[in-house]
């Protein structure tokens, strides 16, 4: 016989295992291949399970919400959370049934004597089309570590009316702030976010959000992607410039074409601190000379050489001054002592959110990590 797998719905309340802990109250979020993502009542937490570790919650309440464990003040407090939900999806499935008009018993209705009295027609052309109605939410979408789009509600607790315009779009702000400053912290794993009924979102529907937040989305993930190519163009062609002007050999026209592209890139202030081996690179090629006389050339070869390498010197002195410009230094020659004053902090920086998600900085949202470090510092956490 073929094995029965279980299916769930996003929104399921369930019964969830871990391996270690007993079967505990939790809600489906997420469904990944053969695993769901689950949040589990009480504790905020969440796991990823397999359907053989999950149970139905109101087929399998007397199983595990024994007496026994109810006792347990952790336990009892999941179970009241998810007691209360379980009331709310009860709710709304009543007003939904309740709206929907019910078929008259046809053996108490006495049948009508037919009249000759017609109905009058109505032209289709008048008839208005029935529309579904859905409130779409107006939110700030965010990828979690777990891949998971969170969304935060930005007219949770709006108020109905506002005294002014003014006042209104100084709400909007104070909200918009307040929300950016949470994804923040959502994106570099620097809290703990749960749902939360009405404000946090896991995994909400697209057609439950304005359209104009998708596309935000969309052109934050498309910002990223470029950074992220901007980055490694940035050390490809850093390092085989590197190995064109090498000690032994030189191949000044195949560093001329790397140099024209590196020009071309467009910096930040997070890729230059992110790569200092290819800024040093870049900084000492401003004086090269190569050794013509050690590679036995000829004077034609020499006159040939040097005109190449005065184009490298110059093209490394106008990257180098994009550098400087990116940093606020207006004398290229002051840059270096700068840039390795601000690589020790952007060092410390990135040590608290890890190598991985550093990878996801930019220069918008290092400044705001800088601003969190330094307000942890005045506390005298760090």
């Amino acid at each position: 016989m073929n094995k029965i797998v279980k299916e769930f719905q996003i929104g399921d309340l369930v019964f969830a295992k871990i391996r270690g802990f007993n079967a505990w109250p939790a809600r489906i979020t997420c469904k990944s291949n053969k695993k769901y993502t689950v949040y589990f009542f009480g504790t905020g937490q969440i796991g990823n399970v397999t359907s053989k570790f999950i149970f139905q919650y109101e087929e399998h309440k007397r199983k595990y919400a024994t007496p026994k464990y109810l006792k347990r003040q952790s336990f009892k407090k999941a179970f009241d959370e998810i007691e209360v939900e379980l009331q709310k999806i009860k709710s709304a499935a009543e007003k939904a049934s309740s709206s929907v008009p019910q078929k008259a018993d046809c053996k108490n209705v006495q049948s009508k004597p037919k009249t000759n009295i017609s109905k009058p027609k109505v032209s289709p052309k008048h008839s208005a089309p029935i529309q579904k109605v859905t409130n779409r939410y107006n939110v700030l979408l965010v990828q979690g570590s777990r891949d998971q789009i969170i969304s935060i509600n930005l007219d949770y607790k709006k108020p109905k009316s506002f005294a002014c315009v003014q006042t209104r779009k100084e709400w909007e702000a104070a909200s918009l702030k307040e929300a950016e400053h949470l994804k923040f912290l959502i994106e570099f794993d620097l809290t703990e976010v749960v749902p939360v009924e009405g404000k946090i979102f896991f995994n909400l529907p697209l057609n439950q959000m304005k359209e104009v937040c998708i596309d935000r989305f969309n052109t934050q993930i498309a910002q990223s992607k470029k950074n992220k190519s901007c980055a490694r163009n940035f050390v490809t062609l850093t390092m085989k410039l590197h190995n064109t002007l090498c000690f032994d050999s030189a191949h000044v026209s195949d560093a001329i074409n790397y140099l024209e592209q590196l020009l071309k890139l467009k910096y930040s202030r997070v890729i230059i601190l992110g790569q200092p081996l290819c800024v040093d690179i870049i900084r000492q090629a401003r004086r090269y000379v190569g050794h013509p006389i050690r590679w036995k050339f000829n004077d034609e070869e020499i006159k040939q050489f040097q005109k190449m390498a005065i184009i490298v010197r110059r093209y490394c002195e106008d990257i180098y001054s994009m550098f400087a410009t990116i940093f606020g230094v207006p004398n290229p020659l002051e840059f270096w002592a700068i840039y390795i004053q601000q690589l020790e902090r952007f060092k410390i920086a990135t040590k608290c959110i890890g190598n991985c998600n550093s990878e996801n900085l930019n220069d918008d949202t290092y400044a705001k990590l800088l601003e969190i470090l330094r307000e942890q510092d005045q506390c005298g956490r760090i």
